[in-house]
């Protein structure tokens, strides 16, 4: 949520690796910096993967609180939807978010690749606008059947130009870097089924290579599924941990 290039397609790689599922993931302060005003965060989201014969949808749904140092409490609401076809060209995007039960953003769109990676974004709220793509974008399904498909090739880098409609700046230029198996793996579990990856991402701002914008690191498993993922930003980070988790059916196509 990423110069090493992946072959793999998405029809292919992510039809293969990637299993539709819900998480419920509880979401807590992981550190705080000094100067920062956060000091707690307290919530939950839930992540659905739903798979089509056409497309994935992509929904995630979370409500935190977070508490600064003034001893105030703001009251967050995030509500994020996208849609990618199976080929990885085609992109719709929609994020809501509410502060104390206010909007504070609204934004939707659709974008389109060539087969070169290259494309447009177009923004057709807050106002129309539109976005240049370079050659090598990816969205966001396509990104993750990437990721996974370097971690079973054993490749242990992969950087791409990301679009997910949910800021300003995009698209991002985001550096993985995949360090090797972790924890425990279920084979029961067709989530879990074998071991998971740690996988660590640096997420740049276009025309910012020095600082990234944020950074990332996460528990993936090859179906698509995180179990844990600690996103760093400037002054303090966010945690977000899976408690629960249930595969979701495949069409019959």
């Amino acid at each position: 949520m990423l110069a090493v290039a992946v072959t793999a397609g998405p029809a292919e790689s992510a039809d293969l690796n990637l299993l539709p599922h819900r998480a419920i993931y509880s979401v807590k302060l992981g550190a705080a910096r000094t100067g920062s005003s956060v000091t707690a965060i307290r919530g939950a989201m839930v992540f659905e993967l739903v798979k089509t014969c056409e497309s994935w949808t992509l929904q995630q749904r979370a409500r935190f609180e977070m508490s600064d140092t003034d001893g105030d409490t703001v009251q967050n609401e995030v509500n994020f939807t996208s849609w990618e076809s199976a080929d990885g060209k085609a992109y719709g995007f929609s994020l809501r978010s509410l502060r104390d039960g206010e909007i504070a953003e609204d934004v939707r769109g659709k974008a389109r690749l060539e087969d070169d990676g290259s494309g447009e974004a177009i923004y057709s709220v807050p106002e129309l606008r539109s976005v240049e793509l370079p050659a090598g974008t990816q969205f966001p399904i396509t990104h993750t059947a990437a990721l996974i498909a370097a971690g079973l090739n054993n490749q242990r880098q992969l950087t791409v130009p990301l679009f997910l409609g949910e800021r300003e700046d995009e698209p991002l230029m985001v550096h993985a870097v995949i360090t090797g198996r972790v924890g425990s793996a279920d084979p029961a579990d067709p989530l879990r089924a074998d071991l998971p990856w740690r996988v660590h991402m640096a997420f740049h701002a276009t025309g910012d290579a020095a600082l990234p914008a944020f950074e990332m690191v996460q528990t993936l498993y090859a179906s698509g599924l995180v179990s844990e993922v600690t996103v760093q930003y400037e002054d303090f980070s966010m945690i977000y941990v899976l408690e629960r988790a249930e595969p979701l059916p495949r069409p019959g196509c």
